[in-house]
C-alpha cells in the first residue's frame, strides 16, 4: 500500500501467490531378494527430472534415467542395499527428501545337514525316504545319488525319495544341495548307503522216503 502527500492509497496492491504441495514419490518393488536376481522398481509416471540412486550392491541394467519412472536392478552383493528416487512434479516442485526402499539381498543357501535315513538296503527297495535339516536361505533342494545306476532319487523339499535299482548292489552315496534365486549353495556331506543283493534261493530237491 503506497503513501503520498494525500495519505494512504485507497486501493492497496495485491500480489496473488499460489502455494503448491511438494510431492512424496511412491516407490515400489521387492525388498527381499537373492543375490544375482534382477528386479524392477517403479515410481509415479508423468513427472520430470527423475533422480534415481542405487547403492553399490546393485547394478542398473535398464531405466533409471531422468525421464524414466522405472529402474531395473541386478543385485550383485548380499546384505543391506537401497534404491531411492526423487522427481519434479508438473508444478515444478520436488520432494523435500527422496523416497527410499531398504533392500535385503540374501546370499546363497547354507550347507544342508547330512541326509538321514536307512543306510543298509536291499536291491529293488522302492520309495525309501531320506531327510535333511533345512539349509538356511534355501527355497528348494536338489537331491543326488551316486553312482546313478544305484537307483533313482526325487524330491525338491527337505525329503528325498529313492527307488533302489533291482540290478545294482554295492555302496552308494546320497547328497543334497540347497537352491534359491541366487543359485546353488554347497552340497551336504554324503550319506553312504550299502545296497545288498538278495540271497540265492538255490534249488530244492525231493528225496525218497525210503
Amino acid at each position: 500500500m503506497g503513501v503520498n502527500g494525500c495519505g494512504n492509497s485507497l486501493n492497496p496492491s495485491l500480489l496473488p501467490v499460489t502455494l503448491h504441495t511438494r510431492p512424496v514419490p511412491a516407490l515400489t518393488g521387492p525388498v527381499s531378494v537373492y543375490m544375482g536376481e534382477t528386479q524392477v522398481y517403479s515410481t509415479d509416471a508423468g513427472m520430470n527430472n527423475y533422480t534415481w540412486n542405487v547403492s553399490a550392491g546393485g547394478l542398473v541394467t535398464a531405466g533409471g534415467g531422468s525421464t524414466d519412472n522405472t529402474v531395473t536392478i541386478q543385485w550383485i552383493s548380499a546384505g543391506s542395499q537401497t534404491v531411492s528416487v526423487n522427481y519434479e512434479n508438473p508444478d515444478q516442485c520436488t520432494a523435500l527428501a527422496p523416497s527410499v526402499l531398504n533392500i535385503s539381498v540374501n546370499d546363497l543357501p547354507l550347507k544342508p545337514g547330512t541326509p538321514a535315513g536307512d543306510a543298509d538296503m536291499c536291491i529293488n527297495s522302492p520309495d525309501t525316504p531320506y531327510t535333511t535339516t533345512g539349509a538356511t536361505g534355501a527355497t528348494s533342494y536338489i537331491w543326488a545319488i551316486s553312482p546313478p545306476e544305484a537307483g533313482s532319487i526325487s524330491g525338491s523339499g527337505s525329503t528325498g525319495t529313492v527307488n533302489w535299482s533291482d540290478a545294482w548292489y554295492g555302496m552308494a552315496t546320497i547328497t543334497v544341495t540347497g537352491h534359491n534365486g541366487s543359485g546353488d549353495g554347497p552340497a551336504s556331506d554324503p550319506l553312504t548307503v550299502i545296497i545288498r543283493r538278495l540271497p540265492d534261493t538255490g534249488t530244492l530237491y525231493h528225496l525218497p522216503l525210503n
